[in-house]
């Protein structure tokens, strides 16, 4: 019975191989292979006539904006408040006090960068007399 069962499993992996089925059955292979690719492709790809509804589509909402609801006042506390959370708001309190801070130290570090050296200047060479003997003579 254990042989029986083991060739009943080896002849089922064999039935069930695809390579198997692509030996035997050549033109069925290709031909599945082919309308299994028609019809991934019906599904997935938007016929020219849904690609042309969604470009309308988005054309008329870029046209055609949905009107925003009416806010409170722009600067009460309670509408930045319902903007963003309380962390974005003492975040952006800390960085509007940070910010003069930073700005005068970039200022103060880009004036007291140290200037390049400047080239060295030529100086005139000691002119020798030939009559001293070689004594310096300045000009």
């Amino acid at each position: 019975m254990r042989a029986t069962l083991g060739e009943i499993a080896v002849d089922l992996r064999r039935g069930l191989s695809p390579i198997a089925w692509t030996k035997a059955h050549p033109w069925i292979a290709v031909t599945g292979a082919a309308v299994g690719g028609l019809a991934t492709a019906m599904t997935l790809v938007p016929s020219k006539e849904q690609q042309e509804l969604a470009r309308l589509r988005r054309l008329h909402e870029a046209l055609h904006p949905a009107p925003k609801p009416p806010a409170e006042e722009k600067g009460s506390r309670a509408t930045e408040v319902k903007e963003g959370a309380i962390g974005a708001l003492l975040l952006r309190q800390v960085i509007g006090l940070i910010r003069p801070v930073i700005s005068a130290m970039l200022s103060a570090a880009i004036s007291a960068r140290p200037k390049p050296p400047e080239p060295a200047s030529s100086t005139a060479s000691p002119v020798h007399d030939s009559n001293d003997g070689g004594s310096a003579a300045p000009l």
